[in-house]
């Protein structure tokens, strides 16, 4: 026989064996059967809990990779509501396989986090006064170390207020960008002997090892994310510390990607987040010795509106306090 128990009478068994104090494990079955003496009932009763556990679960469940590169894409870095919403997204407890490709043979992932890269504390302008760009920590700006050579071109321009500088966006001395999370690694070997023991198949359950690296997205002069780079920390959290440690820059142990001989303190990976994915392999230009993080600053650009600019100071000397300079003689961007 069929039970004829609707999910409104299966509402009201579930709230009485809540008031009722009776554990969710097998003590309850006596409970049920008293309450439920049909074995019809019973299984209705089953049925519709494992249903209502099962809707929970997708209302709570990880959002798609889709999801990031749609909201990463869709994202204007002038609209304050854009930023916030891709910031909420992105340091979300719940996290997807977001494949980045390869390089050397290595696979690699992003994990999302909005803030793995932070200034450290004796480079932070206490008097900076301008509104900085998602909260002075989610967007940031690179300044890049150059040579001698190319540093002495560029300086004239940089320092002009009228210059070029200002009005072509990112450049050969540094960029802005939002920093989208962690670069992790695996073997290929690693994730099919995991996943020939799984029955899932999700290369989420994979053990994933943290290279070091953040993936970063220039902002273009569009307002929306262009160029990728994965940028080394420098300054990341030790979770035995609890906080921030700075790396020695002069040590050899960082800088590193697996089965490269080469240190980079950055590199750029694609030319655009969308050619990012499972196939993709790495593509490295512009390989950076040193990069100093800077803040990324909202300010108004005649004939255009408001732009992003990047804060800019010497990467000649280590030991200078950073000087961030007038509207105008910092360079704009996004």
């Amino acid at each position: 026989m069929t039970s004829t128990l609707s999910d409104e009478e299966c509402e009201r068994v579930m709230d009485d064996l809540i008031k009722a104090n009776i554990p969710f494990d097998d003590s309850m079955t006596p409970w049920i059967n008293k309450r439920l003496p049909r074995q019809e009932d019973r299984e209705r009763f089953d049925n519709w809990n494992i249903h209502r556990i099962m809707s929970r679960q997708v209302d709570t469940t990880t959002p798609l990779p889709r999801d990031y590169w749609t909201k990463i894409i869709s994202t204007n870095f002038c609209n304050r509501n854009s930023v916030s919403s891709l910031a909420t997204l992105l340091d979300g407890n719940k996290n997807p396989y977001i494949a980045l490709g390869s390089h050397q043979g290595i696979l690699y992932r992003l994990w999302p986090n909005p803030s793995v890269l932070e200034i450290p504390d004796d480079q932070v302008d206490s008097n900076e006064k301008r509104q900085l760009c998602g909260g002075g920590g989610f967007i940031l700006g690179a300044n890049m170390l150059l040579s001698q050579s190319r540093r002495r071109r560029q300086e004239p321009s940089d320092e002009s207020t009228g210059s070029d500088d200002s009005t072509q966006g990112n450049d050969d001395t540094g960029f802005v960008f939002v920093q989208l999370g962690q670069v992790e690694s695996t073997t290929p070997a690693v994730r099919n002997a995991i996943l020939s023991r799984s029955s899932q198949n999700n290369p989420a359950d994979v053990p994933w090892d943290d290279t070091g690296y953040a993936l970063v997205a220039e902002i273009t002069a569009s307002n929306t994310v262009g160029p990728v780079w994965i940028l080394y920390n420098m300054n990341p959290i030790y979770p035995e510390v609890g906080d921030r440690t700075p790396i020695d820059a002069e040590s050899t142990e960082w800088g590193y990607l697996e089965n490269d001989s080469i240190r980079r303190a950055g590199v750029k990976i694609a030319n655009h987040v969308t050619e990012l994915g499972e196939n993709y392999t790495w593509n490295l230009q512009k390989p950076l010795e040193k990069y100093k993080l800077v803040y990324a600053i909202y300010g108004e650009q005649a004939l255009v509106g408001e732009r992003i600019y990047r804060a800019k100071y010497s990467l000649q000397d280590d030991n200078k306090q950073p000087q961030y300079e007038g509207k105008g003689k910092a360079a704009i961007y996004g």
